[in-house]
C-alpha cells in the first residue's frame, strides 16, 4: 500500500506538527512502506500565489495509485479542494484527515460560515477522520455523526516536578505569536493590574516564533500605548534548555489562546507544577477545571484574566492546593502506549478493507 502524506510541515513547531510526526514514524514501522511526503501548501504558494494553488496542487493526483492512504492537511482545504474532489471521483484510494482543531470556531458572524461551508464539504470527501483529542472528537462527532472517526490520543509521560526556585511576578507564555494566540487580552490584562494594583510587581517572558508579523508588531504597539515595555520580554524561539529554564523561573503560566484543539503547552506546564490561568474555551476546559488544576477566566474577557492573576498571585497554599490538581491530571493522561494501540487499530482496519 502506498502512503501519502499531503502537506507536510518540515519544521516542527506546534503541538500538531509533532504529533503528525510521531504518527508518521511509528506507521512507516508498522507498515515497512516509505511514507511520500508533500512540502506544505502554506510555505509554497504564499501570497497572490494562493490564488492558483488549487490548480497547481493537481500535479499531486499522479501520486495517487490504486489503494494508497493518503493522509490530508486539516488547513490546507483551499489548496487541496479540487485535488480531493478528482480523487474521490476518479482514483480508488483510502483518503483519511487528521484533524487538531477547526479553525473556524475562532471566528464569528459571517466569517464563521464562509469558513464552515467549504471545510465542511472538503472533510466530507474522505472516508475517516483521525483526532489527536477529546474535544476535537466530540467537535467531530457533531459534524460528521455518521462518518468514521478514530481517537488516537496524544501521548504523554507521567512526570511531574515542582520548581522552589521561581520568582514571584515572573510570568510565562509559551506559544506561537499570532491572533488565535489572544496575546491583546493579555496585554490588556496586565495593564488593567498595573493600573489598579500597585502591589502587584511582574515582568512577562514570551516565548515562541512569530508567525504573524503584522500581528505581533500590534502587540508591540499596543505594549507601547499601555506603558509595560519595561514588564514584558519577547525571547522568540529557544532552546530546550533555555525553555527549561524559563519554566523553573516563572511563578504563573499565562495562556490566553482563543483556540485550542488541545493545548499540549498546558500540558508542559502542568507537568512542572506551573499554575496557569487561561481562558475558558475550545479544548482548554478539557485539561483544566478551574480552581483543581488551574484557573479559567472567562473568555476573551482581560477584566476576569486580571483577576485570576491577582487571585493566585503570591498565594502559596493555593499554588500547593493546584499543584496536587495538577498531578493527579498528568497521571491520568494518555501515554506512549495507548498511542501505539490506536495507530494499529486503524492499520490493521485500512489494511484488511
Amino acid at each position: 500500500m502506498r502512503i501519502i502524506y499531503l502537506d507536510y510541515q518540515t519544521k516542527s513547531i506546534t503541538g500538531g506538527h509533532k504529533y503528525n510526526d510521531a504518527f508518521l514514524d511509528y506507521l512507516k514501522g508498522l507498515s515497512g512502506e516509505a511514507i511520500i511526503k508533500t512540502p506544505s501548501c502554506a510555505a509554497m504558494y504564499s501570497s497572490w500565489r494562493k490564488l492558483l494553488s488549487p490548480f497547481m496542487e493537481l500535479k499531486r493526483f499522479r501520486l495517487f495509485k490504486r489503494n494508497s492512504l493518503v493522509f490530508w492537511g486539516d488547513t490546507s482545504y483551499k489548496h487541496h479542494f479540487l485535488l480531493a474532489m478528482l480523487a474521490v471521483l476518479f482514483k480508488k484510494i483510502h483518503s483519511s484527515i487528521i484533524i487538531h482543531h477547526f479553525s473556524y470556531l475562532g471566528e464569528k458572524g459571517l466569517k464563521r460560515y464562509m469558513m464552515i461551508i467549504p471545510q465542511y464539504i472538503y472533510i466530507s470527501f474522505f472516508d475517516d477522520i483521525i483526532v489527536p483529542s477529546p474535544y476535537t472528537f466530540d467537535v467531530a462527532k457533531k459534524l460528521f455523526p455518521r462518518k468514521t472517526i478514530y481517537y488516537i490520543p496524544l501521548p504523554f509521560k507521567h512526570n511531574f516536578s515542582v520548581s522552589n526556585d521561581y520568582e514571584k511576578g515572573n510570568l510565562l507564555y509559551v506559544g506561537t505569536i499570532d491572533k488565535r494566540k489572544g496575546l491583546k487580552y493579555l496585554i490588556e490584562a496586565i495593564a488593567l493590574i498595573k493600573r489598579e494594583r500597585n502591589d502587584f510587581d511582574f515582568n512577562l517572558n514570551i516565548v515562541g516564533k512569530i508567525t504573524e508579523q503584522a500581528y505581533y508588531q500590534g502587540i508591540l504597539e499596543q505594549i507601547r500605548m499601555q506603558g509595560v515595555e519595561d514588564k514584558v520580554k519577547f525571547l522568540g524561539r529557544v532552546s530546550d534548555e533555555q525553555l527549561e529554564e524559563c519554566y523553573k523561573k516563572a511563578e504563573l503560566f499565562v495562556f490566553p489562546s482563543l483556540l485550542e484543539g488541545y493545548g499540549i503547552v498546558l500540558v508542559e506546564a502542568m507537568s512542572k507544577g506551573l499554575p496557569i490561568i487561561a481562558f475558558d474555551n475550545s479544548a482548554i476546559p478539557y485539561s483544566i477545571t478551574d480552581g483543581e488544576n488551574g484557573l479559567l477566566a472567562k473568555n476573551k474577557d482581560s477584566q476576569s484574566f486580571a483577576d485570576k492573576l491577582i487571585e493566585i498571585y503570591g498565594n502559596i497554599p493555593y499554588r500547593h492546593q493546584l499543584q496536587k490538581g495538577m498531578k493527579e491530571t498528568i497521571n491520568r493522561l494518555k501515554t506512549k502506549e495507548d498511542f501505539e494501540t490506536g495507530i494499529r487499530d486503524y492499520y490493521s482496519v485500512i489494511r484488511n478493507e
